[in-house]
């Protein structure tokens, strides 16, 4: 999307797997049609404004430069938005089919009558995440450094008393685990109560635990160290409509917590009870190698995504790893980004941005770049696949390019798995389970024709072990099996008379017929010789090797007879 943007930052997906987009600069939430197979031959829809005017203002209708925006009480494709209206010290609500909002937090918005920036409950706030189970709203209150939590009404139009800090210091920007400076984005795991925070002037990634027994051992723990009463959380640990809480705080400490909590929901059909155990302190770095600010997280499938602001990259990190999957540069072109905030990343893989200082959002195929791999018979083989976002479905397999054999169609058995390589693959084709493949040492292969190298975001093995690759169906290159040879220790040292014959013995796996040995003049090994006109007019004789079995051990003998004095070469 690249038409009429204004500095987006503000990207999350609605109910219906479009996109919502936050149209910063340009003062509005858009309603965007997101990518499709068949765009090439089907133009997307139109891109519709679904909160503010296009102009700046404090009215209901209107929002002063907001950051983000989130769906909220969806039903079918129609659902409610909560947006962070960053630059009028607000939140606000807008009910599906709404053009005109609710003030839920903040406010009353720059240039109201009664707008007293000094006593603002908000001061830019840039960032938001929504438990809707819990009826709690998260926010990044970027300008006082902290992360402060609500609960809502069952209309969501409101909070139910005071907001709670639940990561930093009120208005104490710092550098200690305990707070933070200016946060921005925010992203909720509710399953986990884990909480990841963009520390933007700190150049990092925050975790926190927001699990409500913890916040209650938290505060009891402060007030005890206060000597005086234990504080009450700003929602208390009372029974929803289908679910009743309680909690068991087993020790405290200043900076450690450890509690229990135990939440039983009940629908019509069956209870469920679940008990938790957390420990440790609540918060801790989730990644520190960012260049600067950032300004987008997102999570998905165990896999943590952020969005290196300032240093125009993407990086994915999973478990205790991290690499920069997208970008890396800074610009315009199609595979750079400049000032990239808010992303989403879908089931697949793919990865779309909100590529602020572009006025663009683009998208990161989960496919590899097509990469053409040689691999010598009898020795090491590896692939290495670029660029892609492999996941844990991602497969890769390797096979026969032949008449009728595709990637996506019916492809034919490679003849390359199994025991033929060393590290013990059980299937064949080959398969991918990472971008980099290592297919150990190849026992026989048809040497000098192209396997195709097949690849999917969601490959299915039992499939292409029949033959049948439509869940591969990306091209992400070739791989040439080479015939190995090599020459034994007398031969590299090997010294010719004029009118004399001269032998060299070579030896190899699957030596094909057709391949000739050529001893340029003057030539040596690494130094780059050509081959070229001329350059095998000293010897004469060379003979076409025998071919063998392939895999079968082979000597050769290759005589030459040189009528053109004492010449040095290298076969």
């Amino acid at each position: 999307l690249h038409k009429s943007l204004s500095g987006p930052m503000g990207l999350y997906f609605a109910p219906d797997g479009e996109l919502i987009l936050t149209d910063t600069d340009a003062d509005r939430v858009l309603k965007c049609p997101n990518y499709r197979e068949d765009m090439d031959t089907t133009p997307l829809g139109q891109c519709v404004v679904i909160a503010g005017t296009g102009a700046p203002g404090y009215q209901a209708d209107m929002l002063r430069t907001p950051y983000v925006a989130i769906p909220a009480k969806a039903s079918g494709s129609d659902f409610g938005l909560y947006v962070a209206d960053t630059h009028n010290h607000r939140i606000q609500y807008f009910a599906a089919g709404s053009d005109t909002g609710v003030t839920v937090v903040g406010g009353p918005g720059v240039g109201a009558p009664n707008f007293d920036e000094a006593s603002q409950e908000l001061n830019f706030p840039a960032g938001l995440a929504l438990d809707e189970v819990k009826r709690y709203l998260y926010v990044a209150d970027t300008g006082r450094h902290r992360i402060v939590r609500y609960e809502l009404n069952s209309q969501g139009t409101g909070t139910i008393g005071f907001g709670k800090t639940v990561a930093g210091t009120i208005d104490v920007p710092g550098t200690n685990l305990t707070q933070l400076d200016n946060p921005t984005s925010l992203c909720l795991d509710p399953d986990t109560d884990r909480l990841w925070v963009s520390d933007a002037r700190n150049g990092r990634i925050m975790r926190w635990l927001v699990n409500d027994a913890l916040l209650l051992a938290e505060d009891t723990a402060a007030a005890a160290a206060s000597g005086g009463r234990r504080l009450q959380t700003d929602r208390r640990l009372e029974a929803d409509d289908n679910s009743s809480n309680t909690s068991n705080i087993t020790s405290t400490t200043a900076t450690i917590t450890t509690a229990t909590e135990t939440r039983t929901i009940t629908t019509t059909e069956t209870a469920t009870t679940t008990t938790t155990t957390y420990s440790g302190p609540r918060m801790a770095i989730e990644f520190s190698q960012l260049k600067g600010r950032s300004y987008g997280i997102f999570f998905i499938a165990e896999s943590l995504y952020i969005v290196d602001s300032d240093g125009c990259k993407v990086w994915k990190k999973v478990a205790e790893d991290a690499v920069a999957i997208a970008a890396g540069s800074c610009g315009a072109r199609n595979n750079q980004l400049l000032f990239p905030a808010n992303l989403v990343v879908d089931a697949i893989g793919a990865i779309t941005v909100a590529d602020s200082s572009n006025d663009r959002v683009i998208r990161f195929d989960p496919h590899p770049t097509a990469t053409s791999t040689r691999c010598y018979l009898g020795g090491k083989c590896e692939i290495l696949l670029q660029s892609g976002n492999p996941t844990a479905t991602s497969l890769m397999a390797v096979v026969k390019r032949d008449t009728g054999s595709s990637c996506g169609g019916r492809c034919l058995d490679s003849g390359l798995g199994g025991a033929a390589w060393t590290n013990a693959q059980t299937v064949t084709p080959p398969f991918l389970k990472d971008m980099n493949i290592d297919l150990g040492i190849s026992s026989y292969g048809d040497v000098m024709t192209n396997y195709l190298l097949c690849y999917g975001v969601q490959g299915v093995a039992e499939e292409v072990l029949k033959e049948n690759c439509t869940s591969t169906p990306y091209t992400a290159g070739t791989l040439l099996i080479l015939p190995f040879l090599q020459a034994d220790e007398t031969s590299l040292q090997t010294e010719c008379v004029t009118g004399g014959e001269c032998t060299i013995y070579l030896s190899g796996y699957g030596i094909p017929d057709n391949i000739y040995v050529f001893a340029p003049v003057d030539s040596a090994p690494d130094t780059g010789f050509s081959c070229g006109d001329g350059s095998g007019q000293n010897f004469q004789g060379q003979n076409t090797f025998v071919s063998k079995n392939p895999g079968t051990l082979m000597e050769i003998v290759q005589p030459f007879i040189n009528n053109g004095g004492n010449l040095t070469a290298t076969a």
